[in-house]
This record gives C-alpha cells, sequence and structure tokens, in this order.
C-alpha cells in the first residue's frame, strides 16, 4: 500500500487551462444569456412527457373502464396449503 501512496505523491494536481474562461463566456449569448436553445429542449421534454402521461392515464382509466374487478373470495373458500 505505502508503493501506492509513494507513486501518487508523484502527482501534483493541476488547475483549468487558462482560456476555460474565454471558452465558456464564448458560449453565451451577446446579452450575457445562456442559448435559448438549451431551454426550449427542455421545454420540449417536458411537454413530451405530460403528453404521455394523459395519454397513459387516459387509456389506463378505458382499459379499467372495460376489465371486471374481480370477484370477491370469502376467507372460508380460499384454499391455504399448508407449508411442507
Amino acid at each position: 500500500m505505502d508503493d501506492m501512496e509513494d507513486l501518487l505523491k508523484r502527482y501534483q494536481p493541476v488547475g483549468p487551462p487558462a482560456d476555460l474562461r474565454r471558452r465558456v463566456t464564448a458560449m453565451r449569448g451577446d446579452d450575457g444569456r445562456a442559448p435559448r436553445g438549451g431551454w426550449l429542449l427542455v421545454a420540449a421534454m417536458l411537454l413530451c412527457a405530460a403528453l404521455f402521461y394523459t395519454l397513459a392515464a387516459r387509456e389506463h382509466q378505458r382499459i379499467a373502464a372495460r376489465v371486471p374487478p374481480p370477484a370477491a373470495v370469502a376467507p372460508s373458500e380460499a384454499v391455504v396449503e399448508p407449508w411442507p
């Protein structure tokens, strides 16, 4: 284990590249805001999720209306097998 620690001590952490700030700020719009394309993607995904949730709920209601509820079974009629 000490050999591994000796190897790791030779490596020093480095900071971010010098031009990172320029690259990140270059992605922003002229007015200093993030581009709207990213927000449009999020809005479209939320709209799709809401649409599919509504469609699934409607289909569930339609199926539940056609399938009769299960018959109630009295406890005395239930078949219970003994534990071996």
